[in-house]
């Protein structure tokens, strides 16, 4: 609030100034009778382009503040993770090749393990609080390293081991961030797609009888205010079918949504033709049971399946 403030007072300070100075200037040499009465209009328009930018900056400190948390809630690829479009994968598999991982040779997530998961397979991930689910999904999308060990697709002879920049990859968050532009937008992120292929996508997760027929083109306010939060998990996967995404990673979509919007949201995630890893913390054992997910529980620096 302290900064805000003095941002606020630096800001107004500029304005004050950018209006003083001119003025006062010309009137000194007014009456020193070296300059014309006109020489004030000028200098005073002129003051404009050098405390006009200032202003602007303090302007745009003062939003970067009051943005923070939302900047900080984006998952963002780093830049080499661009979609890499001569990558042609039909049905990958992610292979954990012996990856151990620990933060700082302290906290020990995993040791030495090996997984195969083959293309449309459905994994639930389990664990205690703190044990390294999220972890997980960060070593595959390359957010973090493998202490040792790797992480790659493979679909026949044909390895990728930058798994994010592969393109096939989709992040579901908790928390979906969306911004204050049209659905269109949030959908397709600037992508050209035909008006079909973004309603078939919204269709498929139920949205399309929610929002009508002519939702594409309004604006659901600052961060999607003025959808559930269940309609913005549904659009995030509708965007992953739009790009033809083959793995999805579902970090906790259900967990802060009600239990009739959460059972609509998992009947979408259970219906995906793709790879599924979904973290979850709060889960119904019997509805992931029907839907043939296997179950993983992250526990003593493993994934153990669970056959119970």
């Amino acid at each position: 609030m302290t900064i805000k403030l003095g941002q606020f007072f630096v800001s107004a300070i500029l304005s004050a100034l950018s209006f003083i100075l001119p003025l006062g200037a010309g009137l000194f040499f007014v009456i020193n009778g070296q300059a014309e009465p006109a020489a004030i209009i000028a200098i005073f328009l002129a003051s404009d382009r050098v405390v006009g930018p200032l202003r602007n900056a303090a302007q745009c400190l003062n939003e970067m503040k009051t943005t923070e948390n939302i900047r900080k809630s984006l998952k963002l690829y780093p830049l080499e993770f661009a979609e890499n479009k001569n990558s042609h994968l039909n049905s990958p598999s992610i292979k954990i090749d012996d990856v151990s991982f620990a933060y700082n040779d302290k906290k020990v997530i995993l040791t030495n393990l090996s997984l195969t998961i083959p293309f449309k397979t459905k994994i639930l991930i389990t664990g205690k609080s703190g044990a390294g689910k999220s972890t997980i999904f960060n070593l595959i999308e390359g957010f973090v390293k493998p202490t040792s060990g790797q992480i790659f697709l493979q679909d026949g002879s044909q390895i990728v081991k930058n798994i994010a920049g592969s393109g096939e990859l989709a992040y579901i968050a908790q928390s979906p961030f969306m911004f204050n532009d049209t659905l269109r937008l949030n959908l397709t992120l600037g992508k050209k797609f035909s008006d079909e292929e973004c309603l078939k996508a919204l269709k498929a997760v139920g949205l399309l009888a929610e929002l009508g027929d002519n939702c594409l083109d309004k604006k659901y306010g600052e961060n999607g205010a003025n959808l559930s939060g269940g309609q913005k998990q549904r659009i995030e996967i509708a965007r992953a079918l739009i790009y033809r995404k083959k793995i999805i990673l579902v970090d906790e979509a259900t967990s802060a949504l009600d239990n009739e919007t959460g059972n609509k949201v998992q009947q979408v995630i259970n219906r995906l033709n793709c790879t599924v890893l979904e973290i979850a913390h709060h889960y119904d054992e019997q509805i992931f049971k029907d839907n043939n997910f296997k179950h993983y529980e992250l526990k003593d620096n493993t994934l153990l399946e669970q056959n119970n």
